[in-house]
């Protein structure tokens, strides 16, 4: 099952990148593709792999990524600030991830000490 699972999601990926060339630019241009396998492995932190999670994930980070641009062009403020969002942005989901394991270590220790 997961091996089609990867099949599926990499021909999605592949048929996403073929409308960017073909739709946008008609050639492949330098720089193409940067920063995707980031912003999908963030968008996988903050959804925990649930696949419905995923989706208002990945709007978040393309709303950030778009208004990053526009703040830069009326605020004058530095287009870093969008890399800083997002790694808050991380840091916060890996911190209740890890969190939420500890908890969930303490209950079973607590629970098992109980019996």
């Amino acid at each position: 099952m997961s091996v089609r699972v990867m099949f599926v999601s990499g021909g999605l990926g592949g048929l996403a990148g073929c409308s960017m060339i073909l739709g946008e630019q008609y050639r492949v241009t330098p720089g193409f593709g940067v920063g995707f396998g980031f912003a999908g492995i963030a968008v996988a932190l903050i959804a925990r792999a649930n696949v419905l999670a995923a989706i208002p994930a990945s709007v978040l980070f393309g709303a950030i990524l778009a208004g990053g641009n526009l703040l830069e062009a009326k605020v004058q403020v530095s287009n870093a600030l969008v890399s800083v969002i997002q790694g808050s942005i991380i840091l916060a989901a890996a911190g209740t991830a890890l969190l939420l394991a500890k908890q969930v270590a303490v209950v079973a220790d607590v629970e098992e000490a109980t019996t």
